[in-house]
């Protein structure tokens, strides 16, 4: 579904929700905020949404073509529009993500 150029992004992807990850036991472990976490919070989220930017402006990121649909009909969709439909929407969920990720910082700012 994903052609190349996305899986070039996974290691960053994989380093970014490890930091999450380790982030959030550590503050399961501890149970308190403190200015070195929220920073270190403040951090992850603007890697994720640097990530997110590069990612939305790569082209040829999404691999799902008309001709990855074999099983469908040509006569019963138009495949071009359904493939234009499906890059949209992995566009508008990216920018989900860098929206999700602005108010985490902005939170993470206002409370530190």
């Amino acid at each position: 579904m994903f052609s190349v150029e996305f899986f070039k992004f996974m290691p960053w992807i994989n380093a970014i929700f490890l930091a999450e990850i380790v982030l959030d036991i550590y503050l399961l472990r501890s149970a308190v905020w403190t200015s070195i976490t929220r920073i270190a919070k403040i951090i992850i989220e603007a890697a994720s949404i640097a990530l997110a930017v590069i990612i939305l402006r790569t082209p040829d990121i999404f691999g799902f073509t008309a001709e990855f649909v074999p099983s469908v009909p040509k006569s019963s969709v138009n495949l071009e529009m359904l493939m234009k439909i499906f890059n949209l929407s992995f566009s508008i969920a990216i920018i989900i993500v860098i929206i999700v990720a602005a108010v985490e910082i902005a939170k993470a700012a206002l409370l530190c």
